[in-house]
Order: structure tokens, then C-alpha cells, then sequence
């Protein structure tokens, strides 16, 4: 058996649910799967389909996407792109798999130019605002923040 981790999520009382797609054998409750990744191994304690809620079956085959409960206790373990595979059986890993990186995404600095942070009543309260003149000037817009037209102060030679 040998399935991609393609997404999953938490939940409170069954834990990490992650959504696999089943590319060699099959996968039943009771199985004892490993992952290429963490190395680590569970047991399979639900295999089913997404129809559009989650819809318990006895197995998954090649071929079919499903979702799969084998007591992960963090979404860590259930890392997309990992392979998983029957702990008995090793097998090549999917090609492709890179853990993932955290990272923080941001504007260039023109872009945050436009926003401030502005303090709010005594408790220190920050909320984040567009300034909207700041956004005119530098997209040169003819128009005014009141919609009017404004003429051209440049004098061409």
C-alpha cells in the first residue's frame, strides 16, 4: 500500500484526519502504517470517502481518495505530500515530498507605506487602517479622496 497525504485537519475528539490518495493497495481499519517522512507508526483506526461529509468504509483501494484516523496526535505528523505505507511492506516514497517551512509573508515597503498603526482610547488598542491619501499620491490619481478632479499644478515647457 502506498498513499500521498494530500491535506488534513484536527479534531478535538478523533484527532488528525488526513486526506490521502490511495496510489498502490489498499488500506483497511486495523492496519499498521508507517510514515516515510516521521518514521513513525500508527494504527488505522477509520478509512473512508468525502461525499460531502465524511462517510465511513471497510477499505480504501487504489485509486480512490478518502480520509484516514490512525491516532495522530498533531497535524506535524500528518505532513502533505508524505507517503504512507503498510508498516510490514516498505515502499519509495512519492517523488517529490519537501517538508514544509514555516514563513511569514509581507508587502514591499511602498505597500505598507500605506498602512498605519493607530493607538485607540486608553486600553492600547491598535487597529490597522488604510491611509487613503497616501494610496492617491502614489498611484497618481487625478481624483481627490472627495471624488473631484484635481487640476494639474505641473507646467509643461
Amino acid at each position: 500500500m502506498r498513499a500521498l497525504v494530500f491535506d488534513s485537519t484536527y479534531d478535538h475528539y478523533r484527532g488528525v484526519i488526513a486526506s490521502i490518495a490511495v496510489f498502490d493497495g489498499l488500506v483497511q481499519k486495523g492496519d499498521k502504517i508507517m510514515s516515510s517522512y516521521t518514521k513513525k507508526v500508527y494504527e488505522v483506526n477509520e478509512v473512508g470517502i468525502l461525499r460531502p461529509d465524511q462517510y465511513p468504509v471497510e477499505r480504501l483501494c487504489a485509486g480512490q481518495v478518502g480520509y484516514l484516523i490512525a491516532g495522530m496526535k498533531e497535524v506535524k505528523e500528518a505532513q502533505i505530500g508524505d507517503t504512507l505505507y503498510l508498516q510490514n511492506q516498505p515502499v519509495v516514497p512519492l517523488a517529490g515530498f519537501k517538508p514544509a517551512k514555516p514563513m511569514v509573508f509581507a508587502g514591499k515597503e511602498r505597500d505598507i507605506s500605506a498602512f498605519r498603526l493607530r493607538k485607540i482610547n486608553y486600553r492600547y488598542r491598535y487597529i490597522l487602517f488604510v491611509t487613503c491619501a497616501n494610496w492617491h499620491r502614489e498611484m497618481k490619481s487625478p481624483y481627490s479622496r472627495t471624488g473631484k478632479k484635481i487640476k494639474n499644478t505641473t507646467q509643461s515647457s
